[in-house]
């Protein structure tokens, strides 16, 4: 078998295709990497009690108590108060990181994610992905 010159330009033009994809993609993923490291968020309760703040995962970060906690009387109650607190700030987050990744991820990887279905979301992911002879 022998190559002409004709199929060595063809090969490096894919070539270079394929190498700008793969930078594109890349640079793509550094920059929704680094906007969703960026997202935190703080709730504040109605009462303006109980201040939380998480981030990007949902998890909290900070909690600060006012004296108003005292107010409650019932510690279950004070509990129930800070876990729906954590919960608005922790699905704004949620909801922040989706919007990030939006434009890179079909919405049935996301619900998959926020079903906490890491493989299902995985394997969409790399569905999308093209195929080998269709990258052009």
């Amino acid at each position: 078998m022998t190559v002409d010159g004709e199929q060595v330009a063809e090969l490096r033009a894919r070539a270079e295709r394929l190498t700008a994809q793969f930078r594109q993609a890349s640079s793509a993923l550094d920059e929704i990497s680094a906007r969703v490291r960026a997202v935190t968020v703080t709730a504040t309760s109605a009462d303006g009690s109980i201040t939380a703040t998480v981030g990007p995962e949902g998890r909290l970060q900070r909690l600060d108590l006012g004296p108003e906690v005292l107010d409650y009387g019932d510690p279950r109650r004070l509990a129930e108060e800070i876990e729906a607190t954590i919960a608005v700030a922790a699905e704004e987050a949620q909801r922040r990181v989706f919007d990030a990744c939006r434009p890179y991820v079909s919405e049935e990887s996301m619900e998959a994610y926020r079903n906490h279905d890491f493989d299902g979301a995985i394997r969409r992911m790399v569905e999308r992905l093209p195929e080998e002879g269709s990258i052009r």
